[in-house]
């Protein structure tokens, strides 16, 4: 099995803990990843999610949310339900 890219570890991590937290975030996807992860790859991925809006990323908020796109990427087939 390849492993997952870092957008694709970053988008089931959001989905799991949604709302999610900079700080789980970053935690979670060490464990994952192995116990380091690159900022610039972290940074990179983030917006690229943003940018295909499958994540809400506003600056002026803690947490990291799902859309409705991003639970569909990840095979949701019943309705998603934001807080």
């Amino acid at each position: 099995m390849a492993p997952r890219s870092m957008e694709e570890d970053m988008l089931h991590v959001i989905a799991h803990f949604h709302p999610v937290d900079f700080a789980t975030l970053k935690r979670v996807l060490a464990e994952w990843r192995g116990g380091h992860i690159d900022y610039e790859t972290y940074r990179d991925a983030r917006s690229n999610l943003a940018e295909l809006d499958l994540i809400k990323d506003p600056m002026m908020d803690e947490h990291i949310y799902l859309t409705a796109e991003g639970w569909q990427r990840l095979g949701g087939e019943t309705p998603f339900e934001s807080e």
